[in-house]
Order: C-alpha cells, then sequence, then structure tokens
C-alpha cells in the first residue's frame, strides 16, 4: 500500500451513533476516507456499550444494536483498527496518535481532520 507522499493529509470521518449524546448512547460505526484519494477508505461496525438507542437515529443509520451486538467489534478494537488503518495511509507522526486517543466523541455525525509531520489538529466539525 502506498502511503500519501506529502507531510499533511485530511481524512474525512463519518461516525453513526444510536443517539445524540455520547455520555449516553454508542457509537455504532467509523467509516473515514483519504479526501486525496477517496477509493482509499476505512470502515468497522462497533458492539454497542449499551441499549440506549433513539428511533430517529436507528432509521437514519438503519443499524440494530442487537445485530451489532453479534457482528460488531468491542469499541477498543475498532479503534486501533482505525489508527491501524491511519498509520498504514499516513506517514505516521508521533503526536497524532496520541490525539486520535484522547478524541473526544462530540455527538457529531461528520468531520474532518488533519493529519501534519507535527500533530493533528480537528479542521471542521459539522453538526
Amino acid at each position: 500500500m502506498n502511503r500519501l507522499p506529502f507531510s499533511e493529509a485530511y481524512v474525512s470521518v463519518d461516525v453513526e451513533t444510536a443517539g445524540p449524546n455520547p455520555a449516553q448512547y454508542s457509537l455504532l460505526s467509523i467509516g473515514a476516507c483519504l479526501v486525496a484519494d477517496p477509493r482509499r477508505t476505512f470502515c468497522v461496525e462497533l458492539q454497542p456499550v449499551n441499549g440506549n438507542a433513539t428511533a430517529e437515529a436507528l432509521t437514519v443509520t438503519g443499524l440494530s444494536l442487537k445485530e451489532l451486538a453479534g457482528r460488531g467489534l468491542p469499541p477498543a478494537e475498532a479503534m486501533a483498527r482505525f489508527e491501524e488503518w491511519l498509520k498504514a495511509e499516513i506517514p505516521s507522526p508521533s503526536a497524532w496518535s496520541l490525539w486520535l486517543s484522547t478524541l473526544p466523541l462530540t455527538g457529531c455525525s461528520s468531520m474532518t481532520i488533519s493529519i501534519a509531520s507535527w500533530g493533528a489538529i480537528p479542521l471542521a466539525t459539522l453538526p
């Protein structure tokens, strides 16, 4: 797999959740792609951490908590796989790994992050 040849890359990340508040509702899926090459993608479904869900969220996502409990990955494993994908796709500076692991889940449905040779910063959070 060829890494991106420049020192900064943009990653578009989309998440699906069981509701609007990350303190009460589970993260259900993570999808990402490189903005420079949208064919280079990542996708993972997560096991819910509880049974809380809003009908609206499940309608929008088309996901089932029961089905995800069986086929989804434990959240820690899903995040580790996401980090592995990022490291495989982008020259990985040491600072972004720490930033990614401390990224709070804000209930947003999409974000774009910049990963540069000096670290990573959130560029835009879309409600």
